[in-house]
């Protein structure tokens, strides 16, 4: 049996998308992005995430969303949970954005992916691993049985990586992960596929009535992402620790 595993950002609360943020840029305009009320707020993690404060499960509240693979490694490490398990990743943006081509995904098809699955977390190098990219990864770490995102309503698909995707179509319902000659990846042209990885099921929820949670969730992540959201939106952190044992 899986572990299921929920992973929140804090943006995906917000009225719509912002993009291209930096640490040095501050928080977001509130009269601009507007946090969802509290009660809707509470009303999304009961009834959509089955979370409940007479049922707390394990979880953490972090800053920045690039920590979440650091709470998978530790969790791994001490023997909690098991790789591979399932996420429910929520959240504004799909963090799979290593950009093309650019170091990080150099890195992940030209070198982490020839190395076979079981050596990779050991020998990985987070030189590259950013918050916005540390979801793809944890599935070239293996990490990951099935993949199900529920991003905002207003994110657009075709700013899914295809190179992640069986057939590299996205609409595959599948994530396969490759490995490839790091020349034809420095320059852009990756053609001959040397290694496939299996391939991971994959959903893409835009429309949050097409999401509930089926049975409960086994640990949660909340993040802050102070970048990307506004200090009003800080109410949420406080509440999210109703339903969780922090750890």
């Amino acid at each position: 049996m899986f572990s299921k595993f929920l992973d929140i950002d804090m943006d995906f609360f917000l009225n719509k998308i912002a993009w291209g943020r930096q640490a040095s840029d501050g928080r977001l305009d509130e009269d601009i992005y507007i946090p969802w009320k509290e009660p809707d707020f509470r009303t999304f993690l009961k009834d959509k995430c089955n979370l409940r404060k007479e049922l707390k499960i394990k979880g953490r509240v972090v800053k920045d969303h690039v920590e979440a693979f650091d709470f998978w490694e530790e969790l791994i490490d001490d023997g909690q949970i098991e790789a591979p398990f399932q996420v429910t990743h929520i959240d504004a943006h799909t963090d799979l954005q290593t950009g093309y081509p650019n170091t990080a995904m150099l890195y992940l098809l030209g070198e982490l992916l020839h190395i076979p699955l079981n050596r990779r977390l050991n020998e990985l190098n987070k030189e590259q691993m950013n918050s916005a990219n540390y979801l793809a990864y944890a599935i070239a770490c293996g990490f990951f049985s099935n993949v199900e995102m529920v991003l905002h309503p207003d994110y657009e698909n075709e700013n899914l990586p295809t190179i992640f995707f069986s057939n590299c179509d996205v609409n595959s319902s599948f994530l396969e992960m490759k490995a490839y000659d790091k020349t034809q990846v420095r320059y852009g042209t990756p053609k001959e596929t040397i290694k496939f990885d299996n391939k991971i099921p994959f959903k893409i929820v835009t429309d949050t009535k097409h999401y509930n949670a089926k049975g409960q969730y086994d640990y949660v992540l909340f993040c802050q992402s102070p970048e990307y959201t506004p200090q009003s939106a800080d109410f949420t952190l406080e509440v999210i620790k109703e339903y969780i044992i922090e750890i």
